[in-house]
């Protein structure tokens, strides 16, 4: 068992660390309360609302989840972390197109930003390797080439 402090309990960075350790080892339930109590300790920092968001959406609430990744992004478009996280929680949801618009916006409002562009290169190569794999929501199966 995780020892912690008083200290630790109230703090929104121990509680968004928790929620990762326990997402790495799939304990995903666990990871989605460190997540939400990191985000209500710290309703003003967008990477941890982001991750709480995607957390939601992948679990209980898609619909919630998807709302609380745009309202992150809307706060926070010129975070490099959570662009990345509301890309991924929309490509988890199937939202590719969602997904792809918030990339190009980002570079749009960011040219040449190599943080961005990784982003951009991470989802396109997603973006395959889910219609060569028959991994994307809604999708029939593999593509045969």
């Amino acid at each position: 068992r995780l020892s912690h402090s008083k200290s630790d309990a109230d703090s929104s960075d121990y509680h968004f660390l928790m929620g990762e350790a326990f997402e790495n080892d799939s304990q995903s339930a666990i990871a989605l309360e460190h997540y939400a109590t990191a985000a209500r300790l710290a309703p003003s920092d967008g990477l941890k609302v982001a991750r709480y968001a995607r957390s939601i959406a992948q679990q209980k609430s898609p619909g919630r989840g998807i709302r609380l990744m745009h309202a992150a992004y809307r706060s926070h478009q010129e975070d490099p972390a959570v662009v990345d996280q509301v890309v991924q929680g929309l490509v988890e949801q199937g939202r590719y197109d969602e997904a792809e618009l918030v990339i190009t916006q980002a570079l749009y409002h960011h040219p040449g930003d190599k943080r961005f562009l990784r982003i951009r290169d991470r989802f396109r190569a997603q973006r395959i390797e889910d219609k060569l794999f028959g991994r994307a929501k809604g999708s029939d199966g593999p593509s045969h080439v």
